[in-house]
């Protein structure tokens, strides 16, 4: 999927030339706003947790999508999360509830169950409005019906 440079009003914070057409709202999605949307839409509350958990879904996700998709995905996203999704070992095959498990794993919470499951549909919201919906459906098509626990709140 190819980018198209766009203007946008000075208030944005970055030289318009800088701003590349993403999603479905037409500008870039920085870092920090990844991070409040999932905190505001069901992710944790503190902003450290709210951090570790989206780099956490982003990781594990960077691993079960083949490494093609993962940088396309990747290319629509802020550098922070852009490292998470590409610098994994990609292409391994396993269900929501392994990747629920890898997750809670990476990011140390102690968070299981229902907490854990709202937490990780909260950041597949957020990265569902942060990319186009043909690249999100390109991610969603690389997983198993079993994922759809996960993303049925996005999708």
């Amino acid at each position: 999927m190819s980018s198209t440079r766009v203007s946008l009003p000075a208030d944005r914070g970055m030289p318009a030339a800088e701003y590349i057409q993403y999603g479905r709202r037409g500008f870039p999605v920085r870092y920090d706003e990844i991070v409040d949307r999932v905190r505001a839409g069901g992710g944790p509350v503190n902003k450290v947790e709210a951090e570790a958990l989206v780099q956490s879904v982003a990781a594990v996700l960077g691993q079960r999508l083949t490494g093609a998709q993962a940088g396309r995905l990747a290319d629509h996203l802020p550098e922070e999360l852009r490292r998470s999704l590409i610098e994994a070992d990609q292409g391994q095959r396993f269900g929501a509830v392994e990747f629920l498990g890898r997750v809670a794993q990476r990011e140390a919470m102690g968070r299981t169950g229902e907490q854990l499951r709202v937490h990780v549909r909260a950041v597949f919201g957020v990265l569902a409005e942060a990319v186009s919906t043909g690249e999100f459906e390109e991610v969603l098509d690389q997983l198993p019906a079993d994922y759809e626990q996960l993303v049925s709140v996005a999708g």
